[in-house]
C-alpha cells in the first residue's frame, strides 16, 4: 500500500481488540471472569469499554469515543415503521431478529451474574455491540507494526 492511499496510521497497541477492551475495562474484566455466555467477545469487551469511556468525560480513551458515531439508526436492527417493512420479507430481516434476541440473551444473561452490568441498558448495549461490529476492519501492515485503513 502506498503511503499516499493511507488515510490513517494508528500504532498496533492501539488497536481496539477483545484482548485491548480486557486490559483496559474494569467492566469487560468482571464479565469475562463471571462465566457468562459470550458470543462475540471483542464486541463485548469493547462496549464495555466504550460505555466507560462514554461516561467519563476525563476518561484516556474519550477523544476517539467522541467521533465514533452517537446515531445507530441506520442499521436494520434499529430500523422502525417504514424503514422496517421495506425489509420485511428478506432474508436478512429474519438474520436480524435473531441476532438482535441473540444480543439481549447475551445481555440479561451477563447482567444476571455481573450486576455492574446493568449500568448499560439493553438497547445501549445493541448500539455500541452493533458500532463496534460496524467498524471491525483494517488491514495490517506488518513490518511497522500498525493499523493502516
Amino acid at each position: 500500500m502506498c503511503i499516499r492511499d493511507r488515510i490513517m496510521v494508528v500504532p498496533e497497541n492501539l488497536i481496539l481488540t477483545e484482548a485491548f477492551g480486557l486490559e483496559h475495562s474494569p467492566l469487560a474484566k468482571k464479565v469475562f471472569s463471571s462465566g457468562a455466555a459470550i458470543n462475540y467477545p471483542i464486541c463485548t469487551s469493547l462496549a464495555c469499554l466504550l460505555y466507560e469511556a462514554n461516561n467519563d468525560e476525563n476518561h484516556w480513551l474519550r477523544p476517539y469515543t467522541d467521533v465514533f458515531p452517537k446515531d445507530a439508526s441506520t442499521f436494520p436492527y434499529f430500523f422502525k415503521g417504514e424503514e422496517q417493512k421495506a425489509i420485511q420479507g428478506l432474508c436478512r430481516q429474519n438474520k436480524v431478529e435473531i441476532e438482535v434476541e441473540e444480543c439481549y440473551e447475551e445481555y440479561e444473561g451477563i447482567a444476571k451474574v455481573v450486576p455492574e452490568f446493568g449500568k448499560i441498558s439493553k438497547e445501549e448495549y445493541l448500539k455500541l455491540t452493533t458500532l463496534i461490529c460496524s467498524r471491525n476492519f483494517y488491514t495490517k501492515d506488518h513490518p511497522q507494526k500498525k493499523l493502516v485503513i
